[in-house]
Parts: C-alpha cells; structure tokens; sequence
C-alpha cells in the first residue's frame, strides 16, 4: 500500500566545529613529543579529533589512550556507528606508532582489521580506546587497541600494520622551481 500522506515534520538538530591550526614551532614536533603536546594542550591535534572529539589523554612511547564520549552525531541510528570507533581504533593504532617515530620517520595505515564486542550507546559515558605497538621494525609496524567501556569491559578490538617511511625533506626554492 502506498500513501500520498506527507511524512511527519522532524525536529532538527545541526553542529558547526572549528579546529585549530598548529603555528610553525608545533607543527615541527614529531613522534612522541608530538603527542605529548597534544595530550598537554601544548598543541592542536588533527582535524579529525576535533570531527569526532575526541582527545589523547595518555601517551608513552609505544602506548596512547584516546577518550571519546558518545554523542547523538556518532549514531545510526541508535548506536555509535562502526565507522567511528574503527576511526577511533585506527587512530589509537597509528598514534601508538607515531609514538615510537624519530624526527625523520613518518608512517601510515596499510592493514586495519576490527571486531566491534558489544554496541556503544549514549548510556555509556566516555570510553577509553588504547593503543600499543606490538612490533616494530624499521619498514614496518603492528600495533593493537581495544575501545573499553567505563568498567573496563572490552566493546572493541582491532590490530594494524602500519608501513614506516622517510619523512620527506622541506621544499626549498630550487626544488619548486622544478616541479
């Protein structure tokens, strides 16, 4: 049976963010002491954090926990989407390997596999995601995280492995010049 009948008018809801960009002295910072600034409030994280909101709140050389509470734009419909916490996930994995980078190392995501426990709802206040490198080599990395609920209960796990490149010299004139 099909209806002509308009659908009920929605409420609506809308979320307008900003995010800092870092000026030049913490952009410079690398590896740990990167996120050590950003743990401290020292420096702006990555955009994304501030998409999501999240936040570091711990971070040791191969070890990161990142902190997110469940707001009604991470559902659908009813629970935290799963396309956040493998974002999250993902990026307690890649901030555990940044944690052990020198300052001419860079890295990225090649590999991220994920197992989601148990549904995040907004019932649960914030959860704690915590990353660690399990291996690393001077080409590659595989790190870990598990996304816990308040009581320490497991809603989420994933492993990564993560490719470890040289970090790109600056451009200088010359270089532009050729491009």
């Amino acid at each position: 049976m099909s209806s002509n009948a308009e659908p009920a008018a929605a409420t609506s809801a809308s979320r307008t963010y900003t995010w800092p960009e870092p000026d030049e002295a913490q952009a410079a910072l690398r590896g740990l002491a990167s996120l050590e600034a950003i743990r401290d409030g020292l420096a702006p994280g990555a955009p994304i954090m501030y998409t999501l909101g999240w936040t570091v709140t711990a971070a040791e050389r191969g070890r990161v926990e990142l902190c997110l509470e469940p707001q009604r734009f991470h559902l659908n419909p009813h629970r935290v989407h799963g396309g956040v916490i493998a974002t999250l996930l993902d990026s307690a994995t890649a901030c555990a390997v940044i944690s052990t980078l020198s300052d001419n190392e860079t890295s990225t995501t090649l590999e991220l596999k994920t197992n989601f426990l148990r549904a995040v709802s907004l019932e649960l206040d914030a959860v704690r995601c915590i990353g660690t490198v399990v291996h690393r080599g001077s080409r590659v990395a595989v790190s870990e995280a598990t996304l816990l609920d308040p009581a320490g209960k497991p809603l989420a796990r994933a492993s990564a492995t993560s490719l470890i490149m040289g970090r790109n010299p600056e451009p200088d004139a010359h270089n532009e010049a050729d491009s």
